[in-house]
């Protein structure tokens, strides 16, 4: 696996950089998620929490009943 690993959302606002390998990657296929994303699941990558950093932009939080409301 070629690193950093980047990304970001579509419209080019947020980006991220990830310096290590997914510990753990899953889809998600709860009705949250399935309601969120408008599809069958939420594909998951779990990285060390030191490994990850927004390089660009402001994340936000946004909850739904299973997980809370958010802030």
């Amino acid at each position: 696996m070629k690193l950093p690993l980047t990304g970001g959302c579509v419209c080019g606002e947020v980006r991220y950089e990830c310096s290590f390998e997914p510990l753990l990657m899953l889809k998600c296929h709860c009705r949250d998620c399935q309601q969120i994303t408008g599809g069958p699941y939420v594909p998951a990558v779990i990285v060390p929490f030191k490994a990850f950093k927004v390089v660009k932009g402001n994340l936000q939080r946004y909850g739904t009943p299973s997980f809370g409301r958010g802030s």
